[in-house]
């Protein structure tokens, strides 16, 4: 079995805070490490502004079941509420090699 990354690529609407964004990513955290086959999650941002969110999944049905109920989920629509959903893109990338520092 394959892990896969899946990598959602967006910009902030032009109303909204990083500090709300990120309080939000927190919350959608909790939901996150409930589901199953869940690995790791990271948020980060460019100089440009543009926000990748990275999880990690154990395999592609674990990746497309979370995603499918990501949007019906209290967390996952209060986080929608400060993305432009017009400059999303969404990735599920099938991992080839992958090595992690041994204190992680």
């Amino acid at each position: 079995m394959t892990n896969i990354v899946e990598q959602v690529q967006y910009r902030l609407k032009q109303d909204a805070s990083e500090k709300d964004l990120i309080a939000s990513s927190n919350n959608l955290n909790l939901w996150v490490k409930e589901q199953k086959g869940f690995l790791y999650r990271s948020l980060a941002k460019s100089a440009e502004g543009v926000w990748i969110d990275i999880i990690y999944w154990q395999d592609m049905k674990c990746a497309l079941d979370a995603s499918k109920a990501f949007g019906s989920t209290t967390e996952g629509q209060a986080m929608m509420e400060f993305i432009d959903g017009s400059t999303v893109i969404m990735q599920h990338l099938e991992v080839m090699t992958q090595v992690a520092h041994d204190a992680m």
